[in-house]
């Protein structure tokens, strides 16, 4: 059926609509040849995207046709057009919308294009906008475009988004539908009988394998989410409970258990997950105590399906009419020789009918249980064996990735602040944008102490600073936390303050105030409901004090020696039982002392003791606000990474260094970008998908050995042990403009 061809033809004042799915990536490839063909004619294409993400995959499947995509768009005969420009307060203005496109095709027209092919995609970015007469108010105003106008128009009909009713009410408008499989065109037109049938079939057809397919991916998206938490669950009955949950979702079931076998089978303790079980049902259970052999559960190891009027054993026949059950599921759990461990019972008061269709994906879950459950339980009983130092290793091995999502976030908060700090702000602006970059820098060292962990390498380089100078700002970035907590609870909170010393200490400035914060954090933790929090700073027999107090519940003299051990924690769920560790950890290598002072209901106070330095010596207190960088000549730099934000971040950083910089967010589109504009340098993110920052340099150096590369990454160490010809310059993150600038210079 249809009018098959292998090329579609330009017909002018003419509406057509293209049929596409989510499992249909062809929608370009339908009109390619005949796009290729009219802007060869010196012909005009015009397509409407929606979101900047539509703009950019409509950018590269024209790219992908081989044309020169930049080219055709500053000669004016490619033109993307933003659907924001359809709005006006949120809705769309069908006659903004029909005057737009006139006046945009009588411009084309003067300028000597004439065929214009016009191009939209109808998806949710409608939704909302365009009630159901609205609709075809709006489709009826885009015939008339094609009609009055004399150009083709091309509407593709995403048929995901959109219900059966809303589509056929379209359809009328349209002269032609075109369906694309592997090698031709179809055209189908509505006023044809025969067609229109073909038409109405697949439509429907969609419709119904777009509902089907939704019900698939739910069950599978269930089993991927089931699989994937299991590595986050405590317990096994926590797994457990949550499968019940999400089956749930799928089956509609009321209520539902997991039960292990044992002689005595249907008792309360053989419960191992629940699901909304009523009241009392779990007691009615063990009134009757039934046996494993005394009940016929399942005959062949395999799901089973019952109706109230099939359930045979007394006992439960009445349990289940009391509860109103009318289905009754059991699905056995079968280890890895096949024999049954334990069964899930799903219970619904609807027909048994709902449930038949989801019976192969029950037996699926059944099979992958009792892997799950083996998995948790070697979890759990890991849990159980590890030392201490055990997971302290094991926190550093999972440093790695969080170092690298954090270090992504502090680009961003380093570039900008720094950036800040170099314009002109009020004093007040300004300190607290130098109190964001110094936390900001903070944050930066603690993430590589935390990466050398394990390898006991603490290189940081110490300085004399002011002890007062360290508390104060240590004091400033806890003073957001406490005006938050204790003024949304309206409790108080009193602050004696009494910095009296006059000593300096050689120390890793934001080591210092990591400690500092960690007890003010305890101090405020103790003291929910409020109370008073001194801090003082003194000097005593040449050693620098710092001592932070609390009026809280205090710290009872049987605990005091274990707090600082690895772990151990007396906040429940609230703490992790790192936080005195990390504290005892960088005094000790200050070569300093932790001293405590508590009871039972009397408070505690925390001295530590440092090594002074009484004599003035300059110190690097303040951060510098003003920065004039320069790089010696003029540049061009291109800057990849795929968080577009972080990439935009160093961006506006090279732009204050003064740099003319560009950024890309695709890899494998790197070698077109590099054909179309020449670059000194290019700063790549180590860590980009396919290829990554080492592969794309080689690909790079291979055509352009003329081009710096410089990676940037959150992994400095292990890319600096290996000896890579390809880059010649890794810069960590986050990086400062000084560390920017230094890069540039070094490769320049």
């Amino acid at each position: 059926m249809g009018d098959k061809a292998n090329k579609l033809k330009y017909t002018p004042s003419t509406l057509c609509g293209i049929l596409t799915s989510s499992v249909d990536s062809q929608k370009y490839n339908i009109f390619k040849e005949l796009a290729l063909e009219i802007l060869g004619d010196k012909g005009c294409f015009i397509f409407a995207y929606n979101t900047e993400v539509d703009l950019i995959y409509s950018e590269k499947r024209i790219k992908d046709w081989s044309i020169d995509y930049s080219r055709f768009v500053k000669s004016g005969q490619i033109i993307p057009v933003s659907t924001d420009e359809y709005l006006k307060d949120g809705t769309i203005d069908i006659q903004h919308v029909y005057s737009y496109y006139c006046n945009l095709i009588d411009k084309c027209k003067e300028k000597g294009h004439e065929k214009i092919l016009i191009y939209g995609t109808r998806n949710k970015f409608y939704e909302g906008k365009l009630t159901f007469e609205k609709s075809y108010e709006f489709h009826n105003a885009i015939k008339k475009i094609a009609m009055g106008k004399g150009v083709m128009i091309l509407t593709n009909f995403f048929l995901d988004e959109f219900s059966e009713e809303y589509f056929y009410s379209l359809m009328y408008l349209y002269d032609k539908f075109l369906l694309y499989d592997s090698s031709k065109v179809y055209i189908y037109k509505p006023n044809s009988f025969t067609e229109i049938e073909v038409l109405f079939r697949y439509v429907k057809s969609i419709f119904t394998d777009r509902m089907l397919l939704h019900r698939e991916n739910k069950k599978l998206e269930l089993l991927n989410e089931l699989i994937l938490d299991s590595s986050y669950r405590n317990t096994t009955d926590d797994l457990l409970d949550t499968l019940l949950v999400k089956i749930s979702e799928i089956t509609s079931i009321d209520f539902g258990c997991i039960m292990k076998i044992t002689d005595n089978f249907l008792v309360k303790e053989n419960i191992l997950g629940r699901y909304k079980l009523p009241p009392g049902y779990e007691e009615e259970l063990d009134r009757h105590k039934l046996k494993l052999d005394e009940i016929v559960i399942f005959s062949n190891n395999r799901v089973t399906i019952q109706s109230s009027e099939d359930f045979e054993e007394p006992i439960l026949n009445c349990i289940y009419k009391k509860y109103n059950i009318k289905t009754f599921v059991s699905i056995p759990i079968k280890s890895k020789n096949n024999s049954v461990i334990g069964i899930m019972f799903l219970f619904s008061s609807k027909d048994s009918k709902s449930i038949y269709e989801h019976i192969h994906f029950l037996e699926a879950v059944g099979s992958t249980l009792w892997a799950l459950i083996q998995k948790q339980k070697l979890q759990e009983d890991y849990q159980k064996s590890i030392s201490r130092t055990e997971k302290l290793k094991a926190l550093g091995e999972l440093a790695g990735g969080i170092a690298h999502d954090f270090n992504n976030l502090l680009t961003t908060i380093l570039g900008f602040s720094q950036i800040a700090l170099s314009q002109e702000l009020s004093p007040d602006l300004k300190e607290y944008m130098n109190i964001i970059y110094k936390s900001a820098l903070d944050g930066k060292n603690i993430v590589e102490r935390i990466l050398s962990f394990n390898r006991k390498q603490f290189n940081h380089k110490k300085d004399i600073y002011s002890i007062n100078s360290i508390v104060e700002s240590s004091i400033e970035m806890a003073k957001p936390r406490w005006k938050n907590y204790y003024e949304s609870c309206g409790n108080s909170l009193v602050i004696i303050k009494e910095l009296k010393s006059n000593s300096k200490i050689l120390c890793v400035d934001h080591e210092i105030r990591e400690v500092i914060i960690n007890l003010l954090s305890n101090a405020m933790d103790a003291m929910e409901s409020g109370g008073t929090l001194t801090i003082k700073t003194y000097d005593e027999n040449n050693k620098a004090v710092i001592e932070i107090g609390d009026t809280g519940p205090g710290i009872p003299e049987e605990v005091r020696e274990e707090i600082f051990e690895p772990y151990y924690s007396t906040k429940g769920a609230k703490g992790t039982g790192l936080g005195l560790c990390i504290v005892k950890e960088i005094v000790e290598e200050h070569n300093g002392i932790v001293e405590i002072e508590s009871g039972s209901g009397c408070g505690t106070i925390f001295k530590l003791y440092f090594d002074g330095i009484l004599r003035s010596t300059k110190s690097n207190n303040v951060v510098k606000a003003e920065m004039s960088i320069d790089v010696e000549k003029e540049l061009k730099v291109l800057v990849i990474d795929d968080i577009s934000q972080v990439g935009d971040t160093i961006v506006r950083m090279l732009s204050t260094l003064k740099v003319d910089a560009d950024l890309e967010i695709t890899s494998s589109d790197v070698m077109a970008r590099l054909l179309q504009k020449k670059y000194d340098i290019i700063i790549c993110d180590l860590a980009m998908p396919d290829p990554n920052g080492i592969g794309l340099s080689k690909k790079v150096k291979a055509q352009y050995p003329d081009v710096k590369f410089i990676i940037i990454t959150g992994w400095p160490s292990e890319l600096m042990s290996k000896n890579y010809e390809s880059v010649d310059y890794v810069l960590t993150k986050p990086c400062t403009l000084e560390d920017l600038a230094k890069a540039i210079k070094s490769v320049t």
